[in-house]
Formats: structure tokens, C-alpha cells, sequence
């Protein structure tokens, strides 16, 4: 079978993904979201197997480029095997992986784990002077489906020595982007909307918020 290249690859998801039938429930949204989730998993996993999860030695580049797009949407299937596979990866390695593969594993390993890990990543962001990986980490801790651990990114917010003024727009953004969280980052910016227009007003940044 001929290697799927990434263009044709999008090209089916997309005509998938947006044709389907607009759900009228919550519980038909899940339902759609989990056909979605198997469909594609049963699309990516040929290339997986095919393409593993390391770079190969002389590999055609666009194989390397090809993995991180089939890495990302496997771990968006949430498929039981690849939950298993990205926990173990973070387990040996920590924050220490392959720096185009690093936000789909962090960020994965963080939907399906629990607090240990979230302040694993807590703990480490502030520490870091890569850029890079300071943008994986915060993406990775937006991901969370935990309202609870959510509240505790935006109250660190709102602390200087954990993060900059300049980069609190994208926490925020991403939590407002999540559905798990966004209904308690709703409600913080609401609650903190003279705090955002004091350090924000004349940035701007103050066109990213809603």
C-alpha cells in the first residue's frame, strides 16, 4: 500500500469531519465526537505502524513530516492503545521528547492523567528558559479536562514570577477553547476583567480577549 501523504490525509478528514450531521443534543455530540474519534484512529493507524514513533535512520523527509501529523490525530482518537503508549513515553522520559512530537505527547498525557502529572508540568513551567517547550508545556496544561486543575492555572496567572504578562493571553485563549474548561475560564475573566483591561488595555494582546 502506497504511503498516505499528509495533504490527501487532511483532505479526507476534513471532508468527514465537516459534512457530518450537526448534532442536536449534548448526547448526540458525544456520540458524534466518539464515531469521529474511531474514524480517525482507523485512518491513522496503517501509517503508524508503518511509520512507528521514532525518526528512522535516511527516512524520506516527508515520512518525518508525515509522523507528526499522524502522531497528533492518534492521539486526538484517544484510542486506549495510544492513551497507553503516550503515558508510557512520559513516564521514561518526562518533558524530554522529540521537540515536534513534545506538544501531542505532553498535551495528551495531561487530558488522560491526573493531578500528578498536571503539577509535574505546573512546577516545570516557570523553570524553563526554551521558548519551545515553555509553548508546549502551557498548551499542554490548557488541556486539561479538569475544572479544578483549570482553576489552578488561572489563578497562576495572575502571579508574575510564574509567568509573563505578555504570554497570559494564551492561557487564557486555550482554556476558553477547551470544552472542559471553558465555563470556569469564562467565568474568571468575568470576574477579573478589571485586572485584564489594567495590565492589558493599551497592549495589544487586548484584541485576543473576547
Amino acid at each position: 500500500m502506497l504511503p498516505v501523504q499528509a495533504p490527501t490525509l487532511h483532505l479526507q478528514l476534513h471532508s468527514r469531519c465537516t459534512n457530518r450531521t450537526k448534532a442536536k443534543t449534548k448526547n448526540e455530540k458525544t456520540k458524534n465526537e466518539k464515531k469521529e474519534k474511531l474514524f480517525v484512529y482507523s485512518i491513522v493507524k496503517e501509517q503508524l505502524s508503518r511509520l512507528g514513533w521514532t525518526k528512522k535512520q535516511d527516512e524520506p523527509s516527508n515520512d518525518t513530516k508525515l509522523r507528526d501529523l499522524i502522531i497528533a490525530l492518534a492521539v486526538y482518537s484517544e484510542h486506549p492503545d495510544i492513551v497507553a503508549k503516550i503515558k508510557k513515553l512520559y513516564h521514561d522520559k518526562g518533558i524530554n521528547q522529540p521537540a515536534e512530537l513534545r506538544g501531542s505527547i505532553l498535551s495528551g498525557v495531561v487530558k488522560h492523567s491526573g493531578k500528578k502529572v498536571f503539577k509535574e508540568l505546573h512546577e516545570l513551567y516557570p523553570k524553563q528558559t526554551n521558548s519551545d517547550l515553555k509553548n508546549d508545556i502551557s498548551s499542554a496544561l490548557c488541556s486539561t479536562k479538569s475544572p479544578e486543575l483549570a482553576e489552578i492555572l488561572l489563578k497562576s496567572i495572575k502571579d508574575s514570577s510564574w509567568v509573563k504578562l505578555q504570554d497570559v493571553d494564551k492561557f487564557i485563549v486555550h482554556l476558553l477553547a477547551n470544552k472542559f474548561t471553558r465555563a470556569t475560564a469564562w467565568k474568571w475573566l468575568t470576574n477579573n476583567w478589571g485586572w485584564i483591561e489594567k495590565n492589558f488595555a493599551s497592549d495589544k494582546s487586548y484584541d485576543h480577549y473576547p
